[in-house]
């Protein structure tokens, strides 16, 4: 009997033993991955994070709904750079693109583009152009997309398009220089005033039927970073989703500010089924 007790005792120490080896195990091992993890605000350059202004997106409260984009990034002042954010509206739902070209975009010129890109918080609209290049996305000549920039915001070479799956990576300038002629050198001022849920529209025009479709991306990410890291860039084959970004410090070119968007699905869009009979054209 007392060897029993005894080896059942040896039995109960073993295990204990073996759970606190593991709960010990993997308190380090939730340390390790939480200090490696592949966290894009993680990147953000030092200069930027010892801004006195500068806060990190994650802690900044959803109430607080009057940030602006100098509460987030540094703006360098040039003389020779424009930084001045283009003309705004006041936020809208409104989700007929005659508002946006006709009430908001200043341009009269660009009312006629198939491609547009809205974003209802920062009151802005621009042309959205199809920049194609046939080489190595990794060698595409930058002077050419700087070319699709002076018209409004770009796609990328090589990634998806409207509604697409994979990764729509879009561009735009925040500063660029005042000798050069663009409607849209700051086009993307404003970009790191978005937050998590805010929305973002691109609505694209048949050429043939002249039927326009509009589709919502929900913002699930916004954050400062020192360059392009592949997750970034990482075209993922089973999602729907589109990458903003835009040159920080205001003023210069040195580092990023990213949006990540996610689509929202027509057939769960509530938005789109309640107002499917509104003419966006």
């Amino acid at each position: 009997m007392n060897t029993t007790n005894k080896n059942n005792k040896s039995i109960i120490m073993l295990i204990s033993i073996l759970i606190f080896t593991i709960l010990i195990w993997s308190f380090f091992l939730y340390k390790s991955n939480k200090n490696n993890n592949l966290n894009p605000q993680s990147t953000a350059p030092q200069n930027i994070k010892k801004q006195e202004k500068y806060v990190k997106p994650s802690k900044i409260s959803r109430k607080e709904n009057n940030i602006k984009y100098t509460d987030r990034v540094k703006v360098v002042y040039n003389n020779k750079i424009d930084i001045t954010p283009v003309q705004r509206a006041k936020p809208s739902k409104n989700i007929d693109i005659k508002y946006w070209k006709e009430q908001v975009l200043p341009f009269s010129e660009d009312r006629n583009y198939d491609q547009y890109i809205v974003i209802p918080k920062l009151g802005i609209i621009t042309p959205l152009i199809y920049y194609t290049f046939t080489g190595d996305i990794e060698t595409f000549d930058q002077k050419q997309l700087n070319k699709a920039f002076a018209s409004g915001v770009a796609l990328y070479p090589q990634t998806a398009k409207l509604g697409q799956y994979g990764n729509a990576i879009i561009g735009g300038h925040s500063s660029y220089f005042k000798s050069l002629p663009s409607n849209y050198k700051t086009i993307f001022t404003t970009l790191p005033e978005l937050d998590p849920g805010d929305e973002v529209r691109w609505y694209s025009m048949n050429p043939n039927t002249k039927k326009r479709t509009r589709y919502r991306y929900k913002i699930t990410q916004s954050f400062a970073m020192k360059e392009f890291t592949q997750d970034i860039i990482a075209v993922h084959k089973w999602v729907k989703e589109m990458t903003l970004y835009t040159c920080i410090p205001i003023g210069t070119d040195k580092n990023r500010w990213i949006v990540k968007a996610k689509i929202v699905e027509k057939w769960w869009d509530l938005e789109s089924i309640l107002k499917d009979k509104i003419d966006l054209e």
